[in-house]
């Protein structure tokens, strides 16, 4: 009898598991995208779906909302991206200067979204937020080497 593609994955190592998802990730600028059915294994339970940088996902929320607000009537007013992400997120101090920007910041912080636990009642996605300076490539490599959710806090520097 054939067994599907996905029961086989249960019986596979969490190696073998792993390169599967490294193989079938998306990668686009930070952030990691995994495939639902080939999700990043820690154990059993825990598995990881997404890895991505909170401010660079915030810059895209923050680009679509320019966007939606020269589309709404305001085509004759000009207004850049910095200026738009300034008043939305007052990066100016009391003096007017423009203060410290998050990329310049040695830390960021990094989100870690996982899968829901299986055989759990009334699943819900949750998530980890780590800051650290290291790269996603080096969290990836380093979540590789986790096997329970502690492991992934210590990734933090």
């Amino acid at each position: 009898m054939k067994k599907n593609f996905k029961e086989d994955l249960t019986g596979m190592s969490k190696t073998r598991q792993n390169e599967i998802a490294l193989q079938n990730a998306i990668r686009e600028d930070g952030h990691i995208y995994y495939d639902e059915e080939h999700p990043l294994v820690i154990n059993s339970d825990c598995k990881i779906l997404e890895v991505y940088e909170k401010e660079k996902e915030e810059m895209k929320e923050a680009e679509q909302a320019v966007e939606n607000y020269i589309d709404e009537d305001n085509e004759n007013e000009e207004i850049s991206y910095d200026e738009m992400r300034n008043r939305e997120h007052d990066y100016y101090d009391e003096d007017g200067e423009e203060s410290t920007s998050f990329d310049d910041m040695q830390y960021r912080e990094v989100r870690i979204v996982f899968a829901d636990k299986t055989g759990v009642a009334n699943k819900v996605p949750y998530s980890i937020d780590i800051y650290t300076s290291k790269s996603l490539r080096t969290i990836e490599n380093e979540l590789l080497k986790c096997n329970t959710e502690e492991d992934i806090e210590e990734i933090q520097d």
